[in-house]
């Protein structure tokens, strides 16, 4: 037997925005005002940042999912108590572990080699670009995986603050100047040959 179940999230699909737009906001700021009229509050926020966030024709989760992007972190929803709680890199310790001849079978890596960038060109709101702000550079470089050249040109109309770009793109650039990689784990479950871990 088999359970799927879903996020109830349908208060903040039935709220919508015909435009939603924020300047110079915290994220705890424009999350608030996101959820406003849905029953949802925001709850734990580790986000400080200020920036700018739009959209038109959509509802509050979209705006949520959009404020996610526009200030890089991660988010989850807590829907017993009709909260979202932002974070700058989410991730648990749940307790698990595995060490090799102990519970660790088998573990094999993949790594995508093909889709990664060492150079950013980021552009703001009305062309702006990071020169004045990057010793008259318009680009950033990571070279932390390999030393070919290889742009990506990032444009984002909610960016008016050239330092504020050019802090983004390199926060951008150094989790896309390396390839993806992917782990998979077969382990014996050593607690759950033991009754009294449970």
């Amino acid at each position: 037997m088999s359970v799927t179940c879903l996020l109830n999230l349908e208060g903040l699909q039935g709220n919508p925005f015909f435009e939603f737009s924020v300047t110079s906001k915290t994220l705890q700021e424009a999350a608030a005002l996101a959820l406003e009229g849905t029953g949802w509050e925001v709850g734990e926020c580790d986000v400080t940042k200020i920036r700018n966030a739009g959209m038109i024709n959509c509802n509050s989760l979209q705006v949520i999912e959009n404020l996610c992007l526009a200030y890089m972190c991660d988010h989850s929803f807590d829907t017993i108590h009709k909260k979202v709680n932002f974070y700058q890199k989410m991730g648990k310790r749940r307790g698990a572990y595995f060490i090799d001849g102990l519970n660790l079978k088998k573990i094999t890596r993949e790594s995508d080699s093909y889709d990664y960038y060492t150079r950013i060109i980021p552009i703001g709101a009305n062309g702006i670009t990071i020169e004045e702000v990057n010793g008259g550079k318009n680009y950033l470089e990571n070279y932390q995986y390999s030393n070919k050249v290889l742009t990506y040109i990032w444009k984002d109309e909610s960016y008016t603050d050239a330092q504020i770009l050019m802090e983004d793109a390199a926060e951008k650039l150094k989790e896309m100047s390396a390839p993806a990689e992917t782990f998979a784990c077969e382990i014996v479950d050593l607690a759950g040959q033991r009754k009294d871990f449970g």
